[in-house]
C-alpha cells in the first residue's frame, strides 16, 4: 500500500493548490485542473483516513510519542471510516451503550 508521510501530504496539498491557482490565472482552468484534482484527492484521503496509516507505522516501531503526535494531526476523528467503510462502533444503530434504568 502506498504510504505518504503526513507532512509530505500537507506540502503536496499546498503546492497543488498554489500551482493550480497560478496556472488558472495565467493559462485558464483546464491547465490547472490536474493540480486541483490532485489536491482534492489528497484532501479527501486525509479526511477519510486521517493520520491513522502513518501513525500505525510508528506504533509498529513502538514509538508512542511520534504516534501520539501523528494522531493529534487528525482533523476530525468522528469523520474517520472504519474497515467496513461504515460508521464508528458507537455511531452504529443499536449500540447506544449501557441503558440507565
Amino acid at each position: 500500500m502506498l504510504t505518504i508521510n503526513i507532512y509530505l501530504r500537507f506540502a503536496l496539498i499546498a503546492v497543488s493548490i498554489i500551482g493550480g491557482a497560478v496556472l488558472a490565472f495565467a493559462f485558464g482552468f483546464w491547465y490547472a485542473f490536474p493540480f486541483f484534482l490532485a489536491a482534492l484527492t489528497l484532501i479527501v484521503g486525509y479526511i477519510l483516513l486521517g493520520t491513522v496509516q502513518s501513525a500505525a507505522q510508528f506504533m509498529q516501531a513502538t514509538d508512542l510519542e511520534a504516534t501520539e503526535k501523528r494522531l493529534n494531526l487528525t482533523l476530525s476523528p468522528k469523520l474517520l471510516c472504519d474497515q467496513q467503510g461504515l460508521l464508528l462502533p458507537d455511531q452504529r444503530l443499536g449500540s447506544h451503550g449501557p441503558k440507565a434504568d
